[in-house]
């Protein structure tokens, strides 16, 4: 089959008049004039038979040749319309940027338009003609030959595939083959319409992407969003905001069930927020609101919304994100402990260092013994500072305020000082209090009890008393290899600390036994459990396992 002929065969069904300009399908046009020219033969053989004049012979034959003569008049009239129609066919497919071709039924190109012939690198003239085979390639026919062979068979095919462009890139394509059927309703080819959906892919996917870092986004930041349709009290819920606001992610609740869940008063709060939004003037509003979850528990919501008005400039709509910050509500409320609690510290410490003041000034008679004792008091309380800092002053170990203050006195074999005791946590003021304690009593062994010589030995051990009804600490300071004991005249600088101000800080009770062979100090004091939270009570030691 010729190009040529193709090409017209190819705009045959496309470009056929229609009876709207007072044209008639060529199809209909032959099949009338064939009737006619029919019905003059039969009138022919007809006169013929009864023998009629030559005359009507005459007449008869001269309008069997006029209908002829239309006829041909009518196919050569059709030509020429099929011609200016499949012209203007061809302008319009090379206007499209979609690739068009048709092939016939011996799988030759007919019709191929300016985008084909572009993306193929092709002159049409190279193409019109030749089988898909040949103009694609053995490898790719044999990809699209079951969708051509189906095309070929009457059924409309659709598929995406990816397509080599001339210059060598590779396009992701849209391919559908529409079957063409002749006058008799026999498939006589199909149109081939690609369409380059390389960019629309890049940009789906692009979306995608986009909508994926959205939703973790969305996770990670506890977020969800929400849509309310005002007028009919409609909710729109997603997964996310079914989790945030504890249903089942598969849960449809109404605008109802999720009100039920507000704290009590939110809800009034809500409308007044809302409807001095409206009043204002306001498209955009924010609130922060208790909810309660199905578990009791309470979480802090901060809900951000537009309202968008209808056509009356009501409000139609409201949409907007929830979000769950739960987490910096209480980090705010912390936070504010914190400050009150810093505040008492610092009142605290003062207060403790103005004591200290006091009591030394009163315990010495000249201004560097003065000095020399306050500072080496105020060093001894800053170093329990030290160990409540490294625990973010939630407390410390009685362990460790005590060995801050001895270990510096054991020796390599650690055998000069002994530390034994379970484990026992303490608030940050009776660390303090349990540390300046530690220290008075090191202070003392240093100078003139067992760690004054190379031989003596120090054992600080304690236990937990269970058998009244709150359990206590029983902690026994024990020196020995010292100097001898002598009672003391007077009470001295650290015993006073110890027995007025310090057992009171902790509520404890505080005995001193001077025995020969060395000082014994014991501490009672009450082992309450200690509260949930930043440890902000004044003394509240526990007990770990």
């Amino acid at each position: 089959m010729r190009p040529g002929a193709d090409h017209g065969h190819a705009m045959t069904m496309s470009a056929q008049p229609q009876g709207g300009d007072g044209a008639e399908p060529l199809a209909e046009r032959l099949a009338r004039l064939e009737r006619e020219n029919a019905d003059l033969r039969r009138r022919l053989g007809a006169a013929e038979a009864r023998g009629s004049h030559e005359s009507d012979r005459a007449i008869a034959a001269e309008e069997s040749f006029a209908a002829l003569h239309r006829v041909n008049a009518d196919q050569a009239g059709q030509s020429e319309t099929l011609r200016a129609n499949g012209e203007q066919l061809r302008l319009l497919a090379d206007a499209i940027p979609l690739f068009v071709a048709f092939v016939d039924l011996e799988q030759r190109y007919g019709l191929v338009n300016r985008a084909y012939e572009a993306f193929f690198g092709r002159p049409r003239e190279a193409i019109q003609g030749r089988t898909v085979r040949q103009v694609l390639g053995d490898a790719l026919y044999e990809q699209r030959r079951p969708h051509i062979e189906r095309a070929l068979r009457g059924e409309a095919v659709r598929y995406e595939a990816p397509m080599v462009a001339a210059d060598g890139s590779v396009r992701e394509t849209e391919i559908e083959y529409s079957p063409r059927r002749d006058a008799s309703g026999r498939v006589d080819g199909f149109y081939a319409v690609v369409a380059d959906v390389t960019e629309r892919r890049r940009a789906e996917r692009t979306l995608r992407q986009s909508e994926a870092r959205l939703r973790l986004s969305i996770d990670a930041g506890r977020m969800a969003i929400w849509e309310v349709d005002i007028a009919q009290d409609r909710l729109t819920v997603t997964p996310e905001l079914n989790r945030l606001l504890g249903f089942p992610e598969d849960a449809t609740p109404t605008v109802e069930d999720v009100r039920a869940r507000y704290a009590p008063g939110e809800r009034e709060r809500l409308r007044r927020t809302f409807m001095q939004t409206v009043e204002a003037g306001q498209r955009y509003g924010e609130i922060e609101l208790r909810y309660l979850w199905p578990d009791g528990s309470t979480r802090w919501l901060m809900m951000r919304a537009e309202i968008v008005p209808g056509p009356d400039g009501e409000p139609k709509r409201v949409l907007g994100v929830l979000m769950d910050v739960t987490e910096r509500k209480r980090g705010e409320e912390r936070q504010h402990l914190l400050l009150h609690e810093i505040a008492h510290r610092v009142k605290n410490t003062l207060a403790t260092v103005l004591a200290l003041a006091t009591l030394t000034a009163r315990t010495t008679t000249d201004v560097a013994s003065y000095r020399d004792k306050l500072i080496d008091r105020v060093q001894g309380m800053a170093k329990t500072h030290d160990i409540l800092t490294a625990n973010n002053w939630e407390g410390a170990s009685l362990r460790d305020v005590i060995a801050n203050e001895v270990e510096l006195y054991d020796d390599e074999s650690h055998r000069r000082v002994t530390i034994e005791g379970p484990v026992v946590d303490l608030s940050p003021r009776a660390a303090v209090a349990v540390g300046m304690m530690a220290h008075e009593l090191t202070t003392n062994a240093a100078k003139y009890g067992s760690l004054s010589t190379s031989t003596g030995r120090l054992d600080v051990r304690w236990s937990i008393d269970e058998t009244g009804a709150v359990p206590r600490v029983e902690l026994a300071w024990t020196e020995r290899g010292g100097p001898a004991v002598v009672r003391p005249t007077a009470s001295g600088f650290g015993s006073t600390l110890i027995q007025r101000g310090l057992a009171r800080e902790l509520e404890a009770e505080v005995a001193f036994v001077y025995a020969p062979e060395g000082l014994v100090f014991s501490l009672s004091m009450p082992l309450p459990p200690r509260e949930a939270g930043l440890g902000l009570d004044p003394w509240s030691p526990r007990t770990r396992g």
